[in-house]
């Protein structure tokens, strides 16, 4: 499930499906996943606002995923306790 929050969240800021708050609804769609499945949330630090859209346009220009899910796992998601997010490398 922790796999597929992410790629839902990519899927979704990539299509832009509305005018504005493509990011924003995507990122509620992958928590909907996360916290259903007692993973954790996403959430963008603001300290780390500018790597994250710095990385997201980066995959919108190469469709590239593995840097930006790198830093989404590692910066963006607080992990319930317990949830080990490592098995999933």
């Amino acid at each position: 499930m922790l796999e597929k929050a992410i790629i839902i969240n990519l899927w979704l800021s990539y299509c832009k499906f509305f005018y504005d708050g493509n990011k924003r609804t995507a990122r509620l769609s992958s928590n909907l996943i996360l916290l259903s499945n007692d993973i954790g949330v996403l959430s963008i630090p603001a300290r780390y606002k500018v790597e994250y859209n710095k990385l997201m346009l980066d995959f919108y220009e190469t469709l590239e995923a593995d840097e930006v899910i790198k830093f989404i796992l590692e910066k963006c998601i607080t992990f319930f306790h317990g949830f080990n997010y490592k098995k999933y490398n």
